[in-house]
């Protein structure tokens, strides 16, 4: 049975609210009605631009097209759209391909808008037919590269005065502020009472809590989650806490993306400091990166009441598999640590079982000795304060280096504008000036550590707070040394007869 399917496709999801939708769907249903043909009318591209080809990469026309080159669509099918420039607005070379490939595979293309019909034989043999599909094709291109041009040049105006005169871009912002005044003449204002939950996410963060532990927190204190109506959700998750620590607008840096007409929006451009004002310092946003990072991607996750601090970090001396924590309750006296491996009887013979409260406090007193005095008073110590700078500006001049690294791809790629040339010479400025204030951080901290308080008294304050009788404390406490452990300590292999060497990051071994 001969069947025609309908593409529907617009560029942004606005359309979607108008007419768009409903007239290109009627419109292919009486040319199916009057011809007694089916109509699929499953394959529609909402809010994807046609404009730089990626609908034929991806989306409904790219499976369309997967099933023309299968054979499962018939020769002497039908596709309906309401004109060529719903197919692709290309340059003429890509979006003529398009149609003679659909053609030359048997299928008929038919545009509504001017009742023509693209077919092989008729390409073939009318010249006049093939001469108009590549005239409205070059028309389309042309409009929406006239259109870029415009829009590019608009948001290129708005960048300008939002860097020359602070004016607002747009009155889309982050949650914990808000626009007053409109975006030609307003500004925007901090929402105190959001503002003190990111402040709160940032310090927890920095104090060693995951963003399960953050969100879990907000939830059980029933905070309510921003938005409003349908975009309001039901409660605090990890993924949105990790967004929050993620956007440089909590510093007040906006980073605007490009808005080039069939663009997607992800090209980087300089970013605008000071355009939002700001909820936390600077320091504390790469402070709250390098925490993130210190809890130790890959090397096992550590649960939200921090029982075992030194989660991922233990091996089996004789496999280098994982140890696993176990807990019987009273009956086992106390959590163990047993080899994975041996446990589920999968080859190693490493059957002892470790108890874990009293490798945890030997291996904090061997670490504590020269690196963990920041766990004894973190807010208040000067090696601690320190500690804390320097693992802020380490990760700022990371991300300095991975910008720098991305805008001179884009030079080598498209030979680089003025503006882009400029952006790069000032951030290999920053990537040195950092790397300055990092050896002088360094140098710093080794002056303190040199007159630090006794290692008895910090080892002291250390496990009075890891083991604590107040649940806060005690869970802030090991959050903090769990991060530090994990910056510290890179394996601690332990061997069936309990002896135990620990690995550190900067090469060193203890025993």
């Amino acid at each position: 049975m001969v069947k025609a399917y309908s593409y529907i496709r617009f560029s942004t999801p606005e359309q979607s609210k108008g007419d768009s939708l409903r007239r290109q769907l009627d419109g292919a249903r009486e040319w199916c009605a009057a011809r007694g043909i089916v109509l699929d009318d499953s394959l529609r591209d909402l809010g994807r631009s046609a404009y730089k080809g990626g609908h034929a990469q991806i989306g409904a026309l790219r499976e369309f097209l997967d099933l023309v080159e299968r054979g499962e669509i018939e020769r002497g099918s039908y596709l309906i759209v309401e004109s060529l420039d719903r197919l692709s607005r290309e340059a003429v070379i890509d979006a003529a391909a398009r149609l003679f490939d659909l053609v030359r595979a048997g299928i008929t293309v038919v545009t509504l808008s001017d009742a023509q019909e693209y077919s092989q034989e008729r390409l073939r043999d009318d010249l006049g037919a093939l001469i108009i599909s590549i005239t409205i094709m070059a028309r389309a291109h042309e409009e929406s590269r006239i259109k870029g041009q415009r829009v590019g040049k608009a948001w290129e105006e708005k960048r300008r005065r939002a860097f020359e005169d602070g004016q607002a871009m747009t009155a889309i912002c982050p949650a914990w502020l808000v626009l007053v005044g409109g975006p030609r003449a307003g500004r925007y204002e901090i929402v105190p009472e959001r503002a003190e939950i990111v402040r709160g996410i940032f310090a927890d963060t920095i104090a060693g809590l995951g963003r399960r532990s953050i969100a879990k927190r907000l939830n059980a204190a029933g905070i309510e989650t921003w938005g409003t109506g349908k975009k309001q959700g039901v409660r605090w998750h990890d993924s949105y806490i990790q967004k929050i620590l993620g956007n440089p607008a909590t510093f007040g840096q906006f980073q605007p993306l490009s808005k080039l007409a069939g663009g997607d929006g992800t090209s980087m451009v300089t970013p605008i400091p000071g355009y939002y004002p700001a909820v936390v310092p600077e320091a504390n946003y790469y402070a709250a990166a390098a925490a993130s990072k210190a809890r130790g991607a890959g090397r096992g996750r550590v649960s939200s009441n921090y029982r075992n601090i030194l989660s991922g970090l233990v091996k089996c001396g004789t496999c280098s598999g994982s140890m696993v924590f176990i807990d019987k309750g009273q009956r086992s006296r106390g959590p163990k640590l047993t080899c994975g491996a041996a446990h589920a009887s999968a080859g190693c013979d490493h059957r002892a079982y470790h108890p874990y409260y009293e490798l945890e406090g030997r291996v904090l007193q061997m670490v504590g000795d020269d690196h963990l005095q920041a766990l004894a008073a973190k807010d208040d110590t000067e090696a601690g304060g320190l500690r804390g700078q320097i693992a802020s500006e380490t990760a700022r001049r990371a991300a300095l280096e991975a910008e720098l690294g991305n805008l001179v791809e884009l030079v080598a790629a498209s030979g680089g504008a003025a503006t882009v040339g400029a952006r790069v010479q000032s951030l290999d400025a920053e990537v040195t000036q950092a790397s300055i204030r990092l050896e002088h951080l360094q140098t710093e901290l080794r002056k303190t550590l040199a007159t630090t308080r006794p290692t008895r008294d910090i080892l002291d304050e250390i496990f009075a707070k890891v083991y604590s009788e107040d649940d806060e404390e005690r869970r802030r406490a090991r959050a903090a040394a769990a991060q530090e452990l994990r910056r510290v300590i890179d394996t601690i292999d332990i061997e069936p007869d309990g002896h135990f060497n620990v690995f550190l990051t900067t090469g060193e071994t203890l025993t």
